[in-house]
């Protein structure tokens, strides 16, 4: 079958429109792609624009330049980005403990705990420790209301596990509070419009028809009713990453139930990591920072371009060289608590690791997302880099994003 592509590649970088369409080909367990996109900007100019495939199982309604795509965890340094701006301009501090502007998040303990350790996944709260129903969840408010309640897993700040669903509450209640806005809205101003990009955070109902459904070609392995391991080991599941505060590595870590916790931080509810709700209206209209912001691969590439130091002329958005250097300095690293695997974060970006390199060099700095999206920054080669899919892999690392990556790498001579 003949695959629908369309966009522009300039002069130079035509193999990775090559690689982009063999994304299509089934290779072994991998059925290869659905509906994809692919954005590279390069000392501010875009080199690569693309987008291909279907946004439908059926194959009824191809990608367009403006589809929107749910990203996953490619969200989670998107809403980073949000709050470090905040921290730039003196609003937010990330060494001022959460409870200064969330005072019910001192209980159990944790009144100490700092917006540093939270973005660096130190915060000992990858899930509620009680059911959470899916309303709770699709609240934003309510289920940082939940954090704050709950009593931390381990011992805030002294290890590190990659909280899957709950980061953007952790930094985004805070930010809430301290500017007056919904985290959404702090989103919008702070990045999105900032530098033009098209990614939202709750996405309203007017814009559901440009948003791709997403297919899991392999149901059994995010099946919220099998038992944990089933249902995909923080070993090999397609969307983990890392954590932080500066420098630490977390050698032997205290050990909490990590079989109770590891499956509530992708399972609790099974709605925000499972089948269920992904291509509902109530999902995609919800305010979850983690898991659901709708992005092009453009718009992602755009935000990460404007932190490479060679922006795009026309983005207002930055973040000032010696936040850029602290963020991207790692913060956590060794065995994650809830991944049972090594990681490496900076402030609320995954950081290279062998085993998952983020972007072409070992100064990349991004995030990717469930089943192989991912958007990053270089700024040694003045990058910005975005891949998203509507059809998730299973791989730790999902082999059509590092053959994108790898081919980019190539061509710039990285």
């Amino acid at each position: 079958m003949e695959i629908p592509i369309g966009g522009l590649v300039q002069p130079g970088f035509e193999s990775l429109r090559d690689v982009f369409h063999d994304n299509w080909t089934p290779a072994g367990s991998d059925p290869g792609e659905l509906g994809a996109s692919l954005c590279v900007i390069v000392g501010g100019r875009v080199v690569v624009d693309l987008w291909g495939g279907w946004c439908d199982p059926p194959r009824e309604h191809t990608w367009q330049r403006d589809t929107l795509v749910n990203a996953y965890s490619v969200g989670k340094g998107l809403s980073a980005t949000a709050v470090l701006a905040l921290v730039d301009r003196g609003v937010l501090d990330l060494d001022e403990p959460l409870a200064q502007h969330w005072p019910g998040f001192a209980a159990h303990g944790k009144g100490d705990l700092t917006l540093r350790a939270a973005l660096s996944h130190r915060a000992g709260l990858p899930c509620a420790r009680r059911k959470v129903e899916v309303a709770e969840a699709f609240d934003f408010h309510a289920m940082a209301g939940i954090l704050a309640g709950t009593e931390p897993w381990w011992s805030p700040g002294e290890a590190h596990g990659y909280h899957v669903n709950t980061l953007g509450h952790l930094i985004g209640e805070p930010a809430s509070r301290a500017t007056g806005h919904d985290f959404d809205v702090v989103v919008r101003d702070e990045v999105a419009l900032r530098c033009g990009a098209d990614i939202h955070l709750g996405l309203p109902a007017d814009q559901h028809h440009r948003l791709a459904d997403i297919h899991f070609p392999r149901a059994e392995l995010f099946d919220p009713t099998a038992a944990a391991p089933v249902a995909g080991p923080p070993t090999e599941r397609a969307d983990s990453g890392g954590a932080g505060s500066a420098a630490a590595s977390d050698t032997d870590p205290p050990e909490p139930d990590l079989s109770e916790m590891r499956a509530g931080a992708y399972f609790n509810p099974p709605e925000l990591s499972g089948i269920g709700a992904v291509n509902t209206p109530a999902f995609r209209s919800a305010v979850i920072p983690s898991t659901n912001m709708a992005c092009t691969a453009a718009g992602v590439a755009r935000v990460y371009a404007s932190l490479s130091g060679q922006p795009p002329a026309d983005s207002e958005l930055s973040l000032s060289s010696g936040l850029i250097a602290e963020a991207t300095t790692t913060h956590s690293e060794g065995d994650d608590l809830v991944l049972g695997r090594p990681s490496r974060f900076g402030l609320g970006y995954m950081l290279h690791t062998p085993e998952r390199p983020v972007g072409i060099t070992e100064e990349s700095f991004g995030h990717f997302g469930h089943g192989g999206s991912l958007g990053f920054a270089d700024r040694s080669a003045g990058v910005g880099f975005c891949y998203l899919t509507n059809r998730p892999g299973d791989r730790w690392q999902m082999p059509r994003t590092r053959r994108l990556i790898s081919e980019l790498g190539s061509l710039l001579g990285c």
